[in-house]
């Protein structure tokens, strides 16, 4: 039987939150799509060097799905949005995340110029 406040049900709160299936997260996190299984059952917890990847995947803070407490960041790194952006296109454009590559260049006046690929053919 599956905890109901605990890590694997905050994550699985989050990935059904953002419209994901558990193969989805598995890939985007890059483990098996079982593990995602024993994580929401809570068989396992993600290991300390997955966790980061779970939250940002799922646009939570590794705070809330260890204690279930929210936080609100004052500010989100350029990596973060970056990193938010691959998972996007790549659920948009139906790929692997690590099919995407997204460069950015702030120039002198601050302004970030993004430039997405895919490696597939729109």
């Amino acid at each position: 039987m599956a905890k109901t406040d605990g890590v694997g049900a905050r994550i699985r709160s989050a990935r059904v939150k953002q419209h994901m299936t558990q193969i989805q997260l598995a890939r985007q996190v890059g483990v098996e799509p079982a593990t995602v299984w024993n994580w929401e059952k809570g068989k396992h917890d993600p290991q300390a060097l997955t966790l980061p990847a779970v939250a940002r995947v799922l646009g939570v803070s590794e705070n809330y799905l260890t204690t279930g407490t929210a936080t609100t960041p004052t500010h989100r790194s350029v990596s973060a949005i970056l990193a938010d952006a691959r998972k996007e296109i790549a659920l948009a454009s139906d790929v692997e995340i690590d099919q995407v590559e997204i460069s950015c260049t702030i120039n002198s006046s601050s302004r970030a110029v993004i430039e997405e690929t895919a490696n597939k053919e729109v």
